[in-house]
């Protein structure tokens, strides 16, 4: 039977981390740090070195801990909880894990020990204006020119760039939708200017220009062609930390609402004794649960089914059932021929691994999926539910929660 439950060392890392992030980067410096150049606290940064947690799943040979997932899971669940702002996940999982995939040994060596210190920070400039996620939206050519290349073209939402010691630099080097290659460049060096972007979070995002930034080809991660292939393994196992991270936060807020229906006073009775109330924190608590522990593979299995398509067409990248969750779409991500990805809904019962979830607003929820498709069954659409949640028959949400008003 799978074991869903964190083990002793896990729970005590789990306790570690949360102790250093309230004590180096509590909420009133996550507020000072808001559109800060830099983004991030330099003692939260060196007591994650101190701790060997930068280099928690980089190979044990350059100086990491080679941890699996299931410790970056837990790691990734504090770092949500305190809102912690950091480069790890841009440097240790995004830059490390393409060097620790495909990078040769120089620059393994070179850069990987580094990285585990906290010496040297990487981030990926992979993003550009007006483009897409996929290949096709990597335009930024990669010029032949003599034993090395050329890079022109611009690059936005770099994470902590003015903070990072190197850019990895998603660049087309042919016509064919997958000649993308990963190449090491120096945000300081000649042809390379940075720009802080104003963002929702506040974080620290950049615009990067490079126009023609000389590269060797000794600076190219993984053999020629091979950077997307590279690429896309590495944000799918990354895809693990990200929702983990999301976990931790959510599991945090709804700690503090709990509290609060606790705390408060309402006609002389905490407002969680309402019953409308205790309702939805019911329904929150369901699915945060389900996100953290029951999304239907272990994050260290996750790549393992044996009826997945091992090249990604298909791939679930998100594992939640939320049991037709009003508002909610049940939609998995899927890659076509061309190397493009597209959110596929899911009309009949959950496939085998679990779904991504994406929250849709009400014109949206209304409208009938394409291409005249029922509207959706099973888990997601109980007795032909649309989600949208202005209909008012019992059972809407698919746990039995009244609703008695109506909605037009």
């Amino acid at each position: 039977m799978l074991d869903l439950n964190f083990s002793a060392e896990q729970e005590m890392l789990r306790d570690t981390v949360r102790g250093v992030c309230a004590s180096t980067c509590p909420l009133d410096v996550v507020r000072t740090l808001e559109d800060d150049p830099t983004g991030y606290s330099i003692d939260l940064w060196k007591q994650l070195a101190h701790l060997d947690l930068i280099g928690l799943q980089l190979p044990e040979e350059y100086g990491g801990s080679g941890m699996t997932a299931l410790e970056g899971v837990v790691l990734y669940e504090e770092l949500g909880r305190s809102l912690a702002p950091s480069p790890h996940f841009v440097s240790s999982v995004l830059c490390g894990g393409a060097l620790a995939r495909a990078g040769g040994g120089d620059l393994k060596s070179r850069w990987i020990p580094r990285m585990v210190t906290g010496e040297a920070i990487l981030t990926p400039a992979w993003l550009e204006p007006e483009n897409g996620f996929g290949p096709r939206g990597v335009q930024l050519r990669a010029r032949p020119d003599g034993d090395g290349f050329t890079l022109t073209g611009v690059k936005r939402h770099v994470g902590f760039a003015a903070a990072a010691t190197r850019l990895v630099v998603l660049a087309r080097t042919g016509d064919g939708t997958r000649d993308v290659d990963l190449f090491v460049v120096d945000p300081g060096g000649p042809g390379v200017s940075l720009a802080q972007q104003r963002t929702i979070g506040s974080d620290a995002q950049y615009q990067v220009v490079l126009d023609g930034v000389r590269v060797s080809d000794a600076d190219r991660i993984g053999p020629a062609g091979s950077g997307w292939e590279t690429w896309d393994a590495v944000l799918h196992e990354a895809s693990i930390l990200a929702a983990a991270q999301a976990v931790g936060g959510s599991r945090y807020a709804l700690e503090i609402t709990v509290q609060y229906a606790k705390d408060r006073q309402q006609f002389d009775k905490p407002l969680g004794a309402f019953q409308a109330l205790a309702h939805y924190l019911a329904d929150d608590a369901t699915a945060v649960g389900h996100a953290g522990r029951e999304g239907g593979e272990r994050p260290d299995q996750v790549g393992h089914d044996d009826d997945a398509d091992v090249e990604g067409k298909g791939h679930v990248v998100v594992a939640q059932d939320v049991g037709g969750h009003p508002g909610l779409r049940v939609v998995r991500v899927v890659e076509d021929d061309g190397g493009e990805h597209r959110q596929e809904q899911i009309t009949g019962p959950l496939p085998r691994g679990g779904v991504l979830v994406r929250l849709v607003d009400e014109e949206e929820a209304h409208q009938a999926p394409a291409s005249g498709a029922a509207r959706p069954t099973g888990v997601a659409g109980r007795d032909g539910c649309c989600l949208c949640c202005h209909c008012s028959p019992p059972s809407v949400n698919g746990r039995g929660t009244q609703r008695s008003e109506s909605r037009t």
